[in-house]
């Protein structure tokens, strides 16, 4: 605790790969959430 942060990298959450650029976002796909991160859609 108290110790700066000099770099953070992600490359997956769950199931579903982080495919876009640094500083980009995209909307998961049903599947992706469904499957990939193991939500229900309501």
């Amino acid at each position: 605790m108290g110790h700066p942060v000099l770099a953070l990298h992600r490359e997956a959450v769950g199931q579903v790969a982080l495919d876009v650029a640094e500083g980009a976002f995209r909307v998961l796909t049903e599947v992706e959430v469904v499957e990939g991160l193991g939500f229900r859609s309501p």
